[in-house]
């Protein structure tokens, strides 16, 4: 690649299109032989990118290329990446993964061109200079717009999910989420949104810490606090999912594979309930009233 037109492609995240591609010198029988070779791979219908680039990039860095080169191929004045796509971008949890090779695009009202575009969900709004960024040369929604949006579009538990990432591991506080929403006031799904950000806790563990609190809300519990250690004699301070102090109840999500530490609270006279996936996605009565059974032992019951 010639440095004009790397210069170009760095500039806009790593795709390029043809047309730029022809105007940094290259003709078009040189750009069909470079793709033909496999040293340019084509994203979209006039968008290439450096196939090295492309083979080497992990699948976030990968979303990241698909998504300029969505960018690019609409050619819309102001769009930008958006939705799940910035959410894979800025690092925000989804309970929902987009599939593969999908990107989420939104455009400003009003402008010319055509909606459809292949592998693109495409959305219409207003997208003030305050919530849109360039993050390694792709413009995209920032991690405060982009929580909100979720939080408008996607159902309740993945709308929480989302919003506790972006206040938990981005940072993002509760006023600028609540700026944002205040100025996409009147927008569908902007009362679930409003809704989303008051039940969120940024010291949410992760998707599974969030559903399990909010199984624990559908069912009448009594609010835990969240993500707070609880020391046992002699042994280190566990973090605790949730915690009921009054009750001595200890519940700790397995997001994946391995035992959480909890002998050491057990031996110390917590009560302590290892929830799953399963546990909370397909067993969250049973699960439920393994809480409640722990809040009022039957020994303890008799006692009163």
């Amino acid at each position: 690649m010639n440095q004009e037109l790397a210069a170009v492609s760095a500039a806009q995240g790593g795709p390029f299109r043809v047309a730029q591609a022809r105007e940094s010198g290259y003709t078009q029988r040189a750009i069909n032989r470079l793709v033909a070779t496999g040293e340019w791979t084509r994203l979209r219908r006039g968008v290439c990118v450096e196939s090295g680039l492309f083979a080497q990039a992990g699948d976030t860095a990968r979303r990241a290329l698909e998504a300029a080169a969505a960018v690019l191929a609409l050619n819309a004045p102001g769009a930008v990446c958006s939705h799940e796509s910035a959410a894979v971008l800025h690092g925000i949890a989804l309970l929902w993964p987009p599939p593969a090779g999908v990107v989420s695009l939104t455009r400003p009202p009003g402008g010319p061109g055509s909606d459809r575009l292949d592998r693109v969900r495409l959305y219409r709004a207003q997208l003030p200079g305050t919530h849109v960024l360039v993050h390694n040369g792709v413009p995209v929604t920032s991690p405060a717009r982009t929580a909100v949006d979720l939080a408008r579009n996607l159902p309740f538990a993945g709308a929480v999910v989302a919003v506790d990432s972006a206040l938990g591991e981005l940072g993002v506080s509760r006023y600028q989420l609540l700026e944002v929403a205040l100025a996409c006031r009147n927008w569908p799904g902007i009362r679930q949104a409003d809704q989303a950000i008051a039940a969120a806790d940024p010291r949410s563990s992760g998707p599974l810490g969030t559903l399990a609190r909010l199984m624990c809300a559908a069912h009448g519990l009594p609010a835990p606090k969240v993500g707070v250690h609880v020391s046992a004699h002699g042994c280190p301070a566990v973090q605790a999912d949730l915690f009921w102090p009054e009750h001595g109840v200890v519940v700790l999500v397995q997001e994946g594979a391995g035992e959480p530490p909890a002998r050491p609270l057990e031996h110390s006279g917590f009560t302590v309930i290892e929830l799953t996936w399963d546990d909370v996605t397909r067993q969250a009565r049973q699960s439920v009233q393994r809480i409640r059974r722990a809040f009022y032992p039957p020994a303890l019951a008799r006692s009163g």
